[in-house]
């Protein structure tokens, strides 16, 4: 099951009725403009040895008002640079909460694997703990650094901001706790141009207080390899009103 979460530690979440110049915590900084999408290659690195590599894009996808609020739909697409395997996860979350906690307050969440059907998971967060760290509730603290660094993306240099923060999410018999780096720019569609975090996984500590507690410690990268207009879902969503599929998804 570690091994599984580790993987998902990859998962990376805006025609926002919100300005583009608001912020949020995490992995999300800034909201772009409908159809926006920026990739970043994620390389993670843990202590006992295993590393991977994903392609990890997140994409922008409208409005929609639903429970009587507005919302925005986002989706978060993992995939092998090989393209073996890809997994992606759309989101409806209300305008209010895409500040504050844009996963944990999510209506809907579907989830598709490949070239399956998509479907809506209504537990997803008991079963993927680590997709909270690319867009957790509000760090427990952060820091803005007096200092810039230097990012070359696209032949250009980009002198970015230094932003730092902790997170820390606990399911059952599992806590993840995660310090961030985070390297903002405006010229990013979501404000991010790079982040490493810093995470620590306990385990077998629950329901016993007393139990040996096992620590796995990694670093995970991530690093802006493309951006662009014009996204399209992977994940076909039922339609609310009528049951019928939404706009045929398509890749990027």
């Amino acid at each position: 099951m570690l091994h599984y979460l580790r993987m998902l530690i990859s998962i990376l979440s805006f025609a926002m009725i919100l300005p583009t110049s608001a912020y949020s915590d995490g992995l999300l900084r800034q909201l772009p403009s409908e159809g926006s999408w920026a990739t970043y290659r994620m390389s993670e690195k843990w202590d006992d040895g295993t590393k991977r590599e994903i392609d990890v894009t997140i994409k922008s996808l409208g409005s929609e008002a639903a429970e009587g609020q507005p919302c925005s739909w986002f989706e978060i697409v993992m995939q092998l640079p090989d393209k073996s395997m890809r997994k992606a996860y759309r989101f409806l979350t209300p305008n209010e909460h895409v500040l504050s906690d844009p996963l944990g307050k999510a209506l809907q969440v579907w989830v598709r694997q490949n070239e399956a059907a998509p479907f809506r998971d209504e537990a997803w967060d008991q079963f993927l703990p680590r997709l909270m760290l690319i867009a957790p509730a509000r760090f427990e603290n952060e820091t803005k650094h007096d200092e810039t660094k230097a990012v070359t993306y696209a032949g250009n240099r980009l002198e970015c901001q230094v932003v730092s923060g902790t997170s820390t999410k606990q399911v059952t018999g599992s806590k993840t706790i995660a310090k961030y780096r985070v390297l903002l720019s405006d010229d990013m569609p979501f404000g991010v141009a790079a982040v490493t975090i810093d995470a620590t996984v306990v385990t077998n500590c629950d329901p016993d207080p007393q139990a040996e507690c096992n620590f796995t410690k990694g670093t995970v990268e991530f690093v802006a390899t493309s951006t662009g207009q014009n996204a399209k879902s992977v994940v076909l969503v039922a339609d609310a009103t009528s049951g019928a599929p939404s706009d045929a998804p398509a890749d990027r």
